[in-house]
């Protein structure tokens, strides 16, 4: 049995799931649960997300076959808007892993973030911890305390410009990048403490930087995400 998550799953012939799992041992991956969505299937109403599952799966295609599911813990989200984070994260793993790459940190990260989101209202220290971390569990790791062209610290009171295939630099004619102040740049790096003003400027970071490496891939939970935010400000 191996532990997975599922990250999505759509319905497949009249009483099938096609589902995107995330596991610790074998990465990501598709599978077909057969009958799943038949009241007397074993699988019946298991494959949600924000369930750790114990799974077993057969086949050597590409398309395994998911046969038996158990529940192992379950992480209870009330909040809508946590609750889109969760789908969002989810987004993020499908759109810049590959499949069957083995990805146990990446599988532990998500069990941590989904722990996080359970128990903290705060959401934004949260995803950006995954979001760093995820880019450095692929490979695309931020220098976030050096300056790429000669190795200089980064200073908190600064302002870079932050090239997302290269790291930051002071060099205000730098092309390719976004603007940054060190600050923000510590803080994803863990080195200073929170504040809202951090936090907002650390986002749209992030969104640079993720959109340049998703290659115009689009993230749909961003706009449920955007959706909220507007209702709250208006209430």
């Amino acid at each position: 049995m191996e532990p997975a998550f599922i990250l999505h799953s759509r319905r497949y012939q009249e009483s099938s799931l096609i589902v995107q799992v995330l596991t610790e041992s074998k990465g990501r991956f598709a599978a077909v649960a057969r009958g799943a969505l038949r009241k007397r299937s074993s699988l019946s109403g298991l494959l949600q997300p924000l369930s750790l599952l114990a799974i077993e799966v057969k086949g050597r295609s590409s398309l395994l076959s998911l046969t038996h599911a158990d529940v192992v813990e379950i992480f209870e989200i009330q909040e809508p808007k946590n609750l889109y984070a969760v789908f969002y994260m989810n987004e993020l793993i499908m759109n810049l892993t590959v499949e069957h790459d083995e990805c146990a940190g990446i599988f532990r990260l998500y069990r941590n973030c989904l722990k996080q989101i359970s128990d903290s209202k705060t959401l934004e220290p949260v995803l950006r911890q995954f979001e760093v971390s995820l880019l450095q569990e692929i490979g695309l790791g931020m220098n976030l305390t050096e300056e790429y062209s000669d190795g200089s610290l980064v200073e908190g009171h600064t302002t870079y410009i932050y090239v997302p295939d290269k790291g930051c630099t002071s060099d205000a004619n730098a092309v390719g990048g976004v603007e940054v102040s060190g600050n923000v740049l510590l803080w994803l790096s863990g080195k200073t403490s929170y504040t809202v003003e951090i936090a907002k400027d650390a986002k749209k970071l992030m969104r640079y930087v993720l959109a340049f490496h998703l290659g115009g891939k689009e993230i749909k939970s961003r706009s449920f995400f955007q959706g909220m935010n507007q209702q709250e400000e208006k209430t």
